[in-house]
């Protein structure tokens, strides 16, 4: 970490340098300081991402609820959706970039593979969606339980990879039960699945936050 401590209350040897047993303290007391930051972190964007889940897939599911036969979300509806998903997004890479800030070695490494193979397999997932589209497969399937489920399945699995990479096993646990919960969503039809998925995963990352907030107060 980058930020700045006061060791006036520290030993020093002839050579200026600290005591071993006071450089160990410090060390100590900045990987507590950024363990509790990455927590807080993690808390918000849990309920940042649980609010605006559940807003978006809403607003779709609203879109869609009526519609017989199913042709998708409207376009207003989509539209409204990517905004909010940019929102979350810029949130995440800048969590991200304050909790990494200073770190180096392995984990910083596991981290740019981790976002990297996010990225490339999100790409791919709407590469499927298209070409199923030109394949001529249904719209409840292209527009709607794919869409609804895929994504965060995938997101899902690639979550609790990065969580486990910082060893914080209840992001872990909550994001393969967000993958979960949305596979499960694709039985609810094309319309169904939105609101399953949304309303699911939102629950989900609320109880993260819950029990993240449980296990501050307890530490």
């Amino acid at each position: 970490m980058n930020d700045s401590h006061d060791t006036s209350g520290f030993r020093s040897n002839e050579e200026g340098t600290l005591d071993p047993r006071d450089a160990d303290t410090l060390l100590t007391q900045t990987k507590e300081k950024a363990v509790r930051e990455l927590e807080v972190n993690s808390m918000l964007l849990s309920l940042l991402g649980g609010v605006i889940i559940m807003v978006g897939f809403g607003i779709i599911w609203m879109s869609v609820r009526h519609q017989h036969p199913y042709q998708g979300p409207t376009p207003g509806a989509i539209g409204l959706f990517y905004v909010l998903v940019l929102v979350i997004d810029v949130a995440a890479i800048a969590v991200y970039r304050r909790s990494s800030r200073g770190v180096r070695g392995r984990r910083s490494r596991d981290s740019w593979i981790i976002g990297a193979v996010g990225a490339t397999g999100l790409v791919a997932v709407f590469m499927v969606m298209g070409a199923l589209d030109y394949a001529g497969v249904s719209h409840s399937v292209v527009y709607g339980i794919y869409p609804a489920t895929v994504p965060l399945v995938f997101g899902g699995l690639i979550g609790a990879l990065g969580a486990a990479s910082r060893e914080d096993w209840t992001l872990f646990v909550s994001a393969l039960l967000v993958s979960l919960v949305c596979a499960s969503a694709a039985y609810g039809g094309p319309a169904g699945a939105w609101f399953i998925s949304g309303l699911g995963s939102a629950v989900v990352l609320f109880g993260c936050a819950g029990v993240k907030l449980y296990q501050r107060r307890t530490r």
